[in-house]
């Protein structure tokens, strides 16, 4: 097994279209979607999506959550078989500075990838906040850590 652990300074700047008008309630929202493909031909492909996310977003608070499951077989072969959990949450939100601490989980048996944790805080900036349209700048650390399944066990 390898493992990696880097510790990752990251400046983001993120451009969000809103699809629905943001509600600053308390109350969760959420989606999930779930795709499914079967072509029969020279080459048989099957597919299996299945993604997840819910929300939650106060004057002071905005909670993210989300998880999903990719899957793909083309002729026999699996080419695709990831899982993922995530989430992000944002405290301190006053006069568009805000705090936020963030994780995710993943696993990918194609890249022999068995687990990559990710772990971060920083410090956000809310640039523009409209409806339909968000950008926001964040910046912070992050500790990220992989095990892969096809070698020794080695730390880099």
């Amino acid at each position: 097994m390898i493992a990696r652990v880097f510790l990752l300074f990251a400046c983001v700047l993120m451009i969000s279209p809103a699809l629905a008008q943001e509600q600053e309630t308390g109350r969760w929202e959420g989606s999930a979607t779930l795709g499914l493909s079967f072509v029969r031909s020279n080459r048989n492909t099957d597919s299996f999506d299945l993604l997840a996310g819910a929300r939650n977003e106060t004057r002071s608070t905005r909670i993210l959550l989300g998880a999903g499951y990719l899957f793909s077989r083309q002729s026999g072969v699996t080419n695709t078989e990831t899982w993922f959990v995530n989430g992000d949450y944002n405290f301190g939100r006053q006069n568009r500075v805000y705090g936020y601490v963030n994780g995710r989980l993943r696993q990918d048996r194609i890249q022999n990838l068995d687990l990559r944790t990710i772990l971060g805080a920083g410090v956000g900036y809310e640039w523009i906040k409209q409806t339909g349209f968000n950008v926001r700048l964040e910046g912070g650390l992050s500790w990220l850590q992989e095990e892969f399944s096809n070698a020794g066990a080695e730390a880099i």
